[in-house]
């Protein structure tokens, strides 16, 4: 008797000091500022995301009766407005990923990202589509709010007439306007076919045919489809943190010398990795155009690559010659 006595306050004190830890734990990583350096810590461990049904839910770690969920109103991962398209498009582009993202704001507040992606598997429109939403949670209050900033669609791809439409929204934070918070950067890049005018003349974008870089030939049947793309990196916009959560500014800029990119969930590589390394055979974008952001995913897998020109030809034809389907 003495001896179960003994063991159930033992294991009562080891989940004690486990509590103590952990709460104390989240609290120092809420209130954690933006370094000197400009790094801002991000973790993909404090936090879950738990669907039932129709009811979303944001459970904090460790699972403990002290750490309860908390519910998550469904409009501000799926908007009203959006619900038709849910239903009528082949992929759910609301399938969000358990891990939950989240970095200290520095005020005791937590930004937590939320982040979706769906593709179509079979068919030649090469859907895909993708969200990522941000709220911000107080520890101290238990409380939810949306983040003020609506990005839509941050990743996608499909294959249309003949060309590759892709974009991807890379998301990195940092104290932008230094004033010791966590501000939100947004770099968009894109592939697309812009009009080409005759062989010689400048495109709508400035860039001739024989200015836009030296791509490796591909067979006369793929020759056209690769030459007639383009990628574009845009500068990156700013989302500063204030009383309603994070507002764009209106001015783009270069990419800042210090900050901490949020990784990539529920994907290893993003929908213009898929396209441009199937079209120029590289997931270098300086074979497609000399980029002023590179994501560390993507110099991980330029240094792994290790497709042959055959599979990538094989790739495109897959892309361009399967049927559509559902």
């Amino acid at each position: 008797m003495t001896q179960t006595c003994l063991a159930g306050k033992t294991r009562w004190l080891a989940l004690s000091l486990l509590l103590v830890f952990t709460t104390s734990g989240r609290a120092a990583y809420a209130q954690k500022k933006v370094g000197k350096s400009g790094m801002i810590p991000v973790s993909v461990h404090q936090f879950v995301l738990q669907k039932e049904r129709d009811s979303f839910f944001l459970q904090p770690l460790p699972i403990l009766r002290a750490n309860p969920r908390i519910p998550l109103p469904k409009e501000w991962l799926i908007p009203l407005e959006d619900k038709a398209d849910e239903d009528e498009s082949p992929v759910n582009p609301y399938r969000y990923d358990p891990r939950v993202t989240s970095f200290p704001i520095g005020n005791g507040e937590i930004g937590l990202r939320f982040s979706s992606f769906e593709a179509m598997t079979e068919g030649s429109m090469a859907l895909a589509l993708g969200r990522d939403v941000f709220l911000i949670y107080d520890p101290r209050s238990r409380k939810l709010r949306p983040g003020g900033l609506d990005l839509g669609f941050t990743k996608e791809r499909h294959f249309e007439a003949g060309c590759f439409h892709a974009h991807m929204v890379h998301l990195i934070v940092g104290d932008s306007n230094k004033d010791g918070l966590a501000d939100i950067g947004a770099v968009k890049e894109e592939i697309w076919c812009p009009d080409i005018g005759r062989e010689g003349e400048d495109s709508e974008d400035g860039y001739s045919e024989e200015t836009s870089g030296n791509k490796e030939k591909l067979p006369a049947e793929l020759q056209d489809l690769a030459e007639t793309h383009q990628y574009q990196q845009h500068l990156v916009e700013w989302y500063i943190y204030g009383p309603e959560g994070w507002k764009l500014r209106p001015d783009p800029e270069w990419i800042p010398d210090t900050y901490s990119e949020l990784p990539l969930i529920g994907i290893t590589l993003s929908p213009v990795d898929f396209v441009g390394q199937g079209l120029w055979h590289s997931y270098n974008p300086k074979s497609w155009r000399s980029p002023m952001y590179a994501p560390a995913y993507r110099k991980h897998l330029i240094g792994g690559e290790r497709q042959t020109r055959k599979n990538n030809v094989s790739w495109l034809k897959r892309e361009t010659d399967r049927p559509t389907s559902k």
